[in-house]
C-alpha cells in the first residue's frame, strides 16, 4: 500500500508514491478501503490468482494455511 493523489497517478508519478506499507492480503480490508483502487480483498485475491495461475497452477492459500504449515 502507498499513498498517492489521484492527480499523481493520473500524471504517472511513480515518484510521488510515498508511506509504503506491506500487509497480508487477509489484513489488508482497511488499506483497501483507503486506496484509489475501489477494490475489496476478494476481488484483489481473485486478481492475485488470475495473474499467478496465468502460465502454471499456483495454489493460493490465506494467513491462516500459510502459518499453521
Amino acid at each position: 500500500h502507498y499513498e498517492w493523489t489521484a492527480e499523481q497517478a493520473a500524471n504517472e508519478d511513480l515518484l510521488a508514491r510515498d508511506n509504503f506499507e506491506m500487509f497480508i492480503i487477509d489484513d489488508a480490508e482497511e488499506p483497501l478501503k483507503r486506496s484509489q483502487l475501489n477494490t475489496t480483498i476478494e476481488e484483489q485475491l481473485d486478481r492475485i490468482d488470475r495473474t499467478l495461475n496465468l502460465y502454471t497452477e499456483v495454489d493460493v492459500i490465506n494467513s491462516q494455511e500459510y502459518f499453521s504449515r
